[in-house]
């Protein structure tokens, strides 16, 4: 009798193993989910005339064998929170085959049974656009009421939070040239960090516009998942100076159900300085201009104060003198027009 019992034992774990092996759903989101209408998640009736923003891939054996599905909806107002049932449901008996989203509730798919938490439903819904993060959750059952498969996913809806910012430098700060830290809090559920930085050309730029004009000092530098970085020692497209003011945004990489989309901080900016001498705004701009054809040795003795303004002499092709406020406004305006200049070289004498 023991012996049987074993078998028996034995051979019901097979029989499961075997119907659960042959009989799969998955679910696949589609579309542009940032774009559904919040209608399309919270199940009423019937989702026809919603947009699609899910498959089911249904595998049975055999092919189309009699099933029903039960389902859950959850939400969470954020990657931190916790979440909450918002609705269930269970659907009539079909044969097993590929749907989408919006023949839930319609055609020969029926819902048998639907409870909801109105409440959590009108909140949600007063906020008017996708936001945290849904989990669906889908069950496949055969007609006698056994458990086939089920799948799980969750709809990450980026949304800015105040809790992402950067904690230093301090906005309007005054930070040494050679040791910038920048540093920022955590945001649960990022990938990884990229840092962008640029220029304030003029108080009247924006630091939108100043992160978005062309030729930036730090392009996208990828941090992994550090939170802080020095900014004096990692890598350049060009060099910045004494005196400048420096406009700063750490990037949040965030997977979203399988995109990577990207979510800013609010930029900051501070103010470059130095313990050497000050590095003339002038020689600032020539070398910012021509950084690409100056020689680094020059370069370096530029940013330390060591060559002055005094020891430097510009003349145009005809020997003539061209004073710093005349060279400074050739160079902006080659800076607008970089399609005028033909050819730049560095030839010291």
């Amino acid at each position: 009798m023991k012996r049987f019992s074993t078998l028996f034992f034995i051979l019901s774990i097979f029989i499961c193993f075997n119907l659960k092996a042959q009989n799969s759903i998955q679910l696949i989101t589609i579309g542009d989910i940032s774009s559904i209408d919040l209608g399309a998640i919270y199940i009423a009736n019937s989702l026809s005339g919603q947009p699609r923003f899910f498959q089911l891939v249904m595998n049975t054996q055999p092919i189309g064998r009699k099933v029903f599905l039960k389902g859950k909806i959850e939400w969470k107002e954020n990657l931190s929170s916790g979440f909450k049932e918002v609705a269930n449901f269970t659907t009539n008996i079909f044969n097993a085959r590929n749907i989408f989203s919006d023949e839930l509730g319609n055609s020969d798919i029926k819902f048998t049974n639907v409870d909801g938490d109105k409440d959590l439903i009108k909140q949600i819904a007063e906020i008017g656009k996708p936001k945290g993060v849904i989990g669906i959750t889908v069950q496949m059952f055969s007609e006698r009421n056994e458990i086939l498969d089920d799948d799980y996913q969750e709809l990450i809806f980026l949304n800015p939070t105040s809790t992402f910012y950067i904690t230093q430098p301090n906005n309007n700060e005054e930070i040494d040239i050679g040791n910038v830290i920048c540093s920022w809090t955590s945001l649960s559920g990022a990938i990884g960090y990229k840092i962008k930085a640029n220029i304030l050309e003029n108080e009247s730029q924006s630091l939108d516009d100043a992160l978005n004009s062309s030729n930036p000092i730090i392009d996208n530098y990828d941090v992994g998942n550090e939170t802080i970085v020095n900014l004096s020692k990692i890598s350049k497209n060009r060099e910045w100076f004494d005196g400048q003011k420096v406009v700063v945004v750490v990037i949040a990489l965030i997977n979203e159900s399988g995109v990577v989309k990207e979510l800013k901080c609010e930029p900051i900016i501070f103010k470059l300085k130095s313990l050497n001498q000050t590095v003339n705004i002038y020689l600032q701009s020539i070398v910012n201009f021509f950084s690409s054809i100056i020689p680094n040795d020059l370069i370096n003795k530029i940013n330390s104060g060591e060559l002055k303004l005094d020891q430097i002499e510009i003349r145009d092709e005809n020997g003539s003198i061209i004073s710093y406020e005349e060279l400074s406004q050739i160079l902006n305006m080659l800076e607008a027009r970089k399609d005028l200049i033909i050819n730049t070289s560095f030839q010291p004498k």
